[in-house]
């Protein structure tokens, strides 16, 4: 039961790293400060908004949010980029747990996950956000579509609830849409 802990605690203190990081001028202020949707923030106008030609409403609500708590101050925003991607963590260690992944594997795939290179970008670049969080709804999603078939007769409320992870990612970057043939994979 401990060891879930020790990639999310890796994930935690590997990116914590750049939490004093400063806003950069690649894409950084053209997410959140320059972006009307973040700055005067309304429900109608987040889902009426491409911003940097992408269509990311959910994005941009956690952009509001970050903006509402501390306006131009990127540790805010670097810090939802870090407890979104340290809760992946988290979950793709649940998922590999679900996946009934040999013991042995669990570990060193989730600590990979959490403190992988390749995780850079997305989590401590401001303008990468929608990485961790549409991964956050993907997996999710996975989890719950799993939920799903793992029951004899089919837990559609399960079902329901991926559907709705599922468009939730869809709504935090257009890269989500991989879920669906993913989720045919994990049925065969």
């Amino acid at each position: 039961r401990w060891a879930i802990w020790v990639p999310v605690i890796l994930a935690f203190l590997m990116f914590a790293t750049g939490l004093n990081n400063a806003m950069t001028g690649i894409d950084d202020h053209a997410s959140t400060t320059d972006n009307p949707v973040v700055t005067n923030f309304s429900l109608t106008s987040v889902f009426n908004h491409f911003n940097l030609g992408m269509y990311a409403p959910l994005t941009w609500i956690g952009y509001a949010f970050a903006y509402m708590m501390g306006k131009d101050h990127a540790m805010i925003y670097h810090l939802l980029s870090l407890l979104v991607h340290t809760f992946n963590t988290w979950l793709v260690y649940r998922l590999l747990v679900k996946l009934e992944v040999r013991q042995s594997l669990i570990l060193p795939i989730a600590i990979l996950f959490a403190i992988h290179p390749i995780q850079v970008e997305s989590v401590a670049w401001i303008a990468g956000f929608s990485t961790p969080l549409f991964s956050l709804f993907c997996l999710l999603a996975a989890l719950q579509y799993l939920k799903h078939n793992g029951s004899a007769e089919g837990n559609w409320a399960a079902y329901g609830l991926a559907l709705l992870a599922f468009v939730a990612g869809c709504l935090s970057k257009s890269a989500a849409v991989v879920l669906a043939p993913t989720l045919v994979l994990l049925d065969l």
